[in-house]
């Protein structure tokens, strides 16, 4: 992690100077250190809150099958519980679909001043070629 935050804070000021010196791009490629360890812990707190409601629902099952293994007492509690393994099903899908928000989001953010850098260097082909 410290190697990654180091090669960003070298590399993305670099890539601003050579993209373009003024403008919204240059911003996003300075801010870019600041945001992506922030986008890296969001992205591991993600997963140990997608591991914990796996667990809880791992949890929730064996406890269904305890209840429909001996007898009538428990059925009862049986429509909560499935209710609350319902819940926790729809919670463990939620955060898949947050954590693949979160690593498109990493993506754009990790490509975007190479994409710049190629469309200016695509930009300064064009006009060296036509005049």
């Amino acid at each position: 992690m410290p190697g990654l935050l180091l090669l960003a804070v070298l590399v993305m000021p670099v890539l601003a100077l050579l993209v373009i010196p003024e403008g919204a791009w240059t911003l996003v490629a300075i801010l870019l250190p600041l945001l992506l360890p922030a986008l890296l812990l969001s992205l591991l707190l993600l997963l140990i809150l997608l591991l914990l409601s796996l667990l809880f629902l791992v949890m929730g099952l064996h406890l269904l099958l305890f209840m429909l293994r001996f007898g009538r007492l428990f059925l009862v509690l049986l429509p909560w519980l499935l209710l609350l393994l319902l819940l926790l099903l729809l919670l463990l899908l939620l955060l898949l679909l947050l954590l693949l928000l979160l690593l498109l989001l990493l993506l754009l953010l990790l490509l975007l001043p190479l994409l710049l850098l190629l469309l200016t260097l695509l930009a300064a082909l064009i006009s060296t070629l036509r005049g």
